[in-house]
Formats: C-alpha cells, structure tokens, sequence
C-alpha cells in the first residue's frame, strides 16, 4: 500500500474536522462572532454614557424633578437632554446615548 492510502483515513477526518469543526461549534454557540462582540461592546459603551448623562442632568440647576420633566413635550425632552449626552470630545450627541439617557430620566 502506499503512504497515503494508509493515512487516507486520517486525512479525511482531518479535512472534516477542519471544515465542520467550527461551523458547529458557531452554531451552538462556542465562538463569540465579530459583529457580536462589536454590538455587546456598543451597548456597553452606550449605556454607561447614558449613565454620565443621566447624573448631568440631574445635577443640572434647571432640572426641576422627575414629575415636571416627565410632562415635558417628547422635543423639550430631547432638547433638553442633548447637551449632556454630548461626551467630551465629540462635535454632536450620540442618538442612540440620547435615546438611553431619556429612558433612564423615564424610569426613574
């Protein structure tokens, strides 16, 4: 027999393995995908800048309390908000930041 013939079990398996290895192990749930990571790491990043949002607004002297903001127009609301959402070194508020900090004003 030749040299591959006797190893020819082997490299199928091999060449198997290789191939159907990580699609399952993705299918199940093993291997965390790139675009997943990216989106846990975006909301992350957004919910603790809606977090700075939220205690700048409420330590902001305009700021009445919970009950007169919740009346507020959804605009006044926004418009109020956006300065705060802005982080430091950015040129506008992040929307998604601004959405996050309004639902957190809401809740509490």
């Amino acid at each position: 027999m030749s040299k591959f013939g006797e190893r020819r079990n082997l490299v199928i398996g091999v060449v198997i393995g290789l191939v159907a290895g990580p699609i399952i192990t993705s299918l199940i749930g093993w291997q965390v995908g790139f675009s997943t990571m990216e989106e846990q790491v975006s909301a992350a990043v957004v919910e603790q800048q809606a977090l700075f949002c939220q205690q700048r607004t409420l330590a902001d002297p305009a700021y009445v309390d919970a009950a007169t903001f919740k009346v507020l127009e959804v605009n006044a609301k926004r418009d109020f908000v956006i300065p705060h959402a802005q982080m430091p070194g950015q040129d506008a508020a992040d929307r998604a930041v601004v959405n996050a900090c309004l639902g957190k004003l809401r809740e509490g």
